[in-house]
């Protein structure tokens, strides 16, 4: 089990008629190449967000996770692109949420745009961020 990361999760919905519970059961990676960066940084307001550093280039994507630390602003993640650089968001996490999932091989930077990036919504907002590489 050296250098193996492993994380399960399920979804329960109950709401009026509507009740579904989703268990898809564990998801186990080999994390071989033992690159991770991680860090809480604030979050910036202003229209082109900051890029998470180190967040460099993984050959087989890797897996990210997100949470917000903020009691009451909202945090985006997404991609800077173009010159001058504007933020994209692709991600939403409002205060306490959190997100785990996996980056395509030709993420976090591609073709010189800085994907990985972060934006709150007001003042005072920070994000807490692990990216791993792995397979």
């Amino acid at each position: 089990m050296a250098n193996e990361m492993r994380f399960e999760g399920s979804i329960q919905v109950s709401a009026t008629n509507f009740s579904e519970t989703i268990a898809p059961g564990a998801i186990q990676l080999d994390l071989s190449e033992k690159n991770l960066r991680s860090n809480v940084l604030a979050a910036p307001t202003d229209a082109q967000g900051t890029p998470i550093a180190g967040a460099g280039d993984s050959a087989n994507g890797g897996i990210f996770f997100f949470r917000n630390l903020s009691a009451s602003g909202n945090v985006e993640v997404g991609r800077r692109e173009g010159n001058p650089a504007v933020f994209k968001p692709f991600l939403l996490l409002k205060p306490g949420e959190y997100s785990l999932g996996r980056l395509a091989a030709d993420l976090p930077e591609t073709g010189g745009a800085s994907i990985l990036a972060v934006k709150g919504s007001t003042a005072n907002v920070e994000v807490q961020f692990t990216i791993f590489d792995g397979t």
